[in-house]
């Protein structure tokens, strides 16, 4: 595996300790809705679209679904957004680190030009693969000789790809010469895929430390709900009261790790990430990324800061009040002190 370059005598920490961004629990429920609603399709089926547009249209579906203009205009919310750009941001000052080498000869050039026409592969939907190869890359004579086929259901990008695979060979140097730039380019889709796996498990590591909390103070926000149900049931007697659902984040806390292998899937087999030792500096500070690809479990372990540093903290009254719709909520709570210690192993 290659690893970037720095320059001379220049000397960055492996770890370094920065202030982990709090979340609330009302933050951190918009930010797993979020996440939940991302899917690879959509990254697949937009890939020149940016990081942040994509969090902040599935907040703004996620938020208006409730109809409610006081948490389409909360402040709160909107303030979620920006903490999901800080994290968006310092993997941003990561991904630069990454530097895709000129090639120096005929054979390194083939091989670079084949291992990118196999990464956008698998970083764009079928229509905008085929687009890029048969316009940008101009393949369209191999394209040709199976455009019939081409658009039928069980015809992949790996067929695409494969059918390209000896035009490759066979390129010309000004054709090649052509090709190289846009080969050494990283795409938006590949930055994105790459940055929500981490968002994935900055959400999870939220999610354990509000458990946590929950585990040692059980009963703070249910007091808080039971104010809330009393004032509602004052208007409405019908109302029934309902408590935090920690099942509900637990839930969520296995989701995304089943989002973030699946997503894993894609970003392990991406040359790009094939690097060791990527150095960076975000806020004038220099960081040390010993491996781009690890599993969850080991970014989860890692003492490098893989995952953003993220805490636990306690919402405000008033800011539940306001937002209570957007927690997960059940009417009876199915889930033990016990059993939370059971699962994340502590006493």
């Amino acid at each position: 595996m290659e690893g970037s370059s720095r320059g001379k005598g220049e000397e960055f920490p492996s770890t370094t300790e920065f202030t982990p961004l709090e979340f609330t629990l009302v933050e951190l429920s918009i930010s797993v809705q979020i996440l939940h609603n991302i899917e690879l399709t959509t990254i697949l089926a937009n890939p020149d679209k940016d990081l942040p547009e994509v969090v902040k249209d599935n907040m703004h579906q996620y938020i208006s679904g409730f109809n409610d203009q006081n948490l389409i205009n909360s402040s709160l919310v909107q303030g979620t957004f920006d903490k999901i750009l800080e994290v968006i941001g310092y993997y941003n000052r990561l991904l630069p680190g990454i530097q895709i080498p000129s090639p120096t000869n005929r054979a390194d050039e083939i091989e670079l030009i084949k291992n990118r026409m196999k990464d956008f592969s698998l970083t764009m939907d079928k229509d905008i693969y085929y687009s890029l190869l048969s316009d940008r890359f101009h393949f369209r004579k191999a394209l040709n000789q199976i455009k019939e086929i081409i658009m039928h259901p069980n015809f992949s990008n790996e067929d695409m790809y494969t059918q390209i695979l000896p035009d490759i060979d066979n390129k010309g140097e000004t054709s090649i010469n052509k090709m190289i730039p846009n080969c050494r380019a990283i795409k938006n889709s590949e930055i994105n895929i790459f940055i929500i796996w981490h968002l994935f498990a900055f959400a999870r590591k939220t999610i354990r430390s509000f458990i946590l909390f929950y585990a040692k103070k059980p009963n703070d926000y249910d007091n808080i709900l039971k104010n809330i149900w009393k004032f509602m049931r004052h208007h409405d007697n019908t109302f029934m009261q309902e408590n935090i659902s920690i099942l509900s984040y637990f839930e969520a806390y296995d989701e995304l790790e089943i989002k973030a292998n699946n997503w894993m899937e894609i970003i392990k087999q991406l040359s790009i990430f094939k690097k060791e030792n990527v150095y960076f500096n975000y806020k004038e500070v220099g960081y040390l990324r010993s491996k781009m690809l690890m599993s969850l479990q080991e970014a989860e372990n890692s003492e490098e800061n893989v995952i953003f540093p993220s805490s636990f903290k306690i919402d405000k009254i008033g800011d539940v009040q306001k937002h209570f719709p957007l927690l997960y909520r059940n009417f009876g709570n199915y889930f033990k002190i016990t059993d939370i210690k059971v699962c994340f192993g502590v006493t």
